[in-house]
């Protein structure tokens, strides 16, 4: 296992707030060599969904070898377990609430998974509202600093699932959600452009009632105010509006339903090699 002095946090905790900056304290107090890297606090509030989808996100492009602390944590305080994952070269820390498994399957699966348990490696004092802080940060330290892996606890035996996370496919239609819509308006869906056969542009999607139908390989394929599905820069497909927010204009938001199925005809502009433009 590559060791690295990286710790990559990604928290539905906002920045207004001192959480992240209290998680910050605790892991650089523990060990200081540790480069904490904030990928992202603007997880929505309790999205398990987006929790996942961020770390896919950002995983293949981090160290082998970073301890990854992923806090979205509406369980917070009750029989929920924290765990400590390793999966792919990389490191995962926190609750197991259903965030980590989609990103360790796409790592291969499990090379080992232990429940926290070890107390000595916790804060004494400890609130049961900012474990966060007193349980998580301090282990995420730890392993920074080199302890063996299984002295955060006894082994676990499986992640608890993410239900919903993949769409449901069937030859003739894929039914999906909203995953994340971006700072540019831009609807990222759960939806995979190889899960529906056949070329792109003889499918269409229905997203917040709206049914589009136009598809390209990014925004400039179609003309300003329109609408464009593509695949996005994480491989779902995305939906857009050319110089606009697509969201805003479709009035949907995170967990909102996705239905993709054939248009009766290819409709592509900037296919890619071999399909049907």
């Amino acid at each position: 296992m590559p060791r690295t002095r990286f710790v990559a946090l990604y928290t539905d905790f906002g920045t207004t707030d001192i959480y992240a900056g209290v998680v910050h304290g605790i892991i650089r107090t523990l060990a200081p060599e540790a480069g904490v890297i904030d990928l992202t606090h603007g997880i929505a509030a309790g999205d398990r969904h987006g929790g996942a989808f961020m770390l896919l996100s950002a995983v293949p492009f981090l160290p082998r070898g970073t301890v990854h602390l992923c806090v979205v944590d509406p369980g917070v305080g009750t029989e929920r377990r924290i765990v400590a994952v390793r999966a792919g070269g990389h490191t995962f820390v926190g609750p197991d609430n259903g965030v980590f498994a989609p990103v360790v399957e796409a790592l291969g699966g499990v090379t080992d998974l232990r429940y926290v348990t070890n107390e000595r490696l916790m804060r004494r004092r400890r609130s049961a509202t900012f474990e966060a802080r007193d349980i998580m940060a301090p282990v995420v330290a730890h392993l920074v600093r080199g302890i063996d892996f299984a002295a955060v606890g006894e082994v676990a035996d499986e992640l608890v699932p993410l239900p919903g996370f993949a769409p449901e496919v069937a030859a003739t239609q894929a039914r999906g959600r909203v995953l994340h819509v971006d700072r540019y308006g831009n609807v990222v869906t759960n939806l995979l452009p190889g899960e529906l056969h056949g070329p792109r542009g003889s499918w269409q999607l229905e997203v917040g009632g709206c049914v589009v139908d136009r598809w390209g390989t990014t925004f400039g394929d179609v003309a300003p105010g329109e609408l464009v599905v593509y695949p996005g820069s994480v491989g779902f497909l995305e939906v857009a509006q050319r110089d606009g927010d697509a969201a805003g204009r479709l009035g949907v938001s995170i967990g909102d339903a996705v239905l993709a199925r054939p248009g009766g005809g290819a409709n592509s502009v900037g296919a890619a090699p071999g399909e049907s433009a």
